[in-house]
């Protein structure tokens, strides 16, 4: 598997069990904001480092990231429905499993109120998936 492959399974994975829980915003879709709760996705690469080496084939390769999911809803709904939709998705990173990508280190971070009328948490997982080449 390499980035572009785990990218789209990781979009794919997530809006299906997400299941219109909310709007998403996705890279590289355009998305108007709403006036109510919503979620943006992100990920970030980290290096690729060689886990093993021999015949072609047979070398692989283990690139780890961090998958956020950022959850704004109005302020005055604030924390409570917040907090709700952040332990939707840590459920989904928790509790189901993706071919080829391993998730750990589930956890939530309350970012708080802005001053554009958004509460906000950050829900983020780290996951890895190798390649052989």
């Amino acid at each position: 598997m390499n980035t572009k492959q785990a990218q789209a399974a990781l979009i794919k994975f997530f809006d299906t069990e997400w299941n219109d829980l909310t709007p998403v915003a996705y890279p590289d879709v355009e998305f108007k904001t709403p006036n109510t709760a919503w979620a943006r996705f992100e990920t970030k690469y980290n290096q690729t480092e060689q886990k093993s080496i021999g015949a072609t084939g047979s070398n692989k390769f283990r690139t780890t990231g961090i998958l956020i999911i950022q959850i704004f809803t109005r302020k005055g709904q604030g924390s409570v429905d917040a907090w709700s939709k952040a332990n939707a998705a840590m459920d989904i990173f928790l509790t189901q499993t993706l071919e080829g990508i391993t998730f750990k280190r589930v956890k939530a971070n309350p970012i708080g109120q802005d001053n554009a009328g958004w509460y906000q948490i950050n829900v983020t997982a780290e996951f890895q998936f190798d390649r052989h080449l």
